[in-house]
């Protein structure tokens, strides 16, 4: 339990591109079945369903983090992302950049593979788990 606590919601350490799309397909899966529950509530006011998105923000936010370290970048990008989101939602002017960076986020994050070996943000995923010959 600890362990997926630990996945879900810490911001260090590096995750793979498959286990970025499990993270997210989760958060996605419960999601979907929390607003096929409150269909009829209005997000603002305080309901659980606006417990479970701020939530599921937090650890989608914290995957990214750990996907963009997985390719040894800073985890601070996701910050820029965040920013231009909630700009967009107040001023159209902010949607080309959202646009851009989006794309962006999607190649790092999903197309892109991981750096091989070590790096600033912990060893690699794919050799801690490899025998080592005696």
């Amino acid at each position: 339990m600890l362990a997926i606590f630990k996945f879900l919601f810490s911001f260090r350490g590096r995750i793979g591109r498959r286990q970025f799309l499990y993270g997210i397909a989760f958060w996605a899966a419960v999601l979907t079945i929390g607003f096929a529950l409150y269909l009829k509530t209005f997000w603002i006011n305080l309901s659980p369903l606006t417990l479970l998105i701020l939530i599921a923000a937090m650890s989608c936010t914290a995957l990214q983090v750990k996907r963009f370290h997985d390719r040894n970048r800073t985890g601070w990008r996701v910050t820029v992302f965040c920013i231009l989101f909630l700009t967009s939602a107040i001023s159209p002017i902010a949607f080309a950049p959202l646009l851009l960076v989006s794309i962006e986020h999607f190649v790092e994050l999903l197309i892109m593979a991981g750096t091989k070996g070590p790096n600033h943000y912990g060893p690699d995923r794919k050799q801690s788990f490899e025998t080592v010959p005696a």
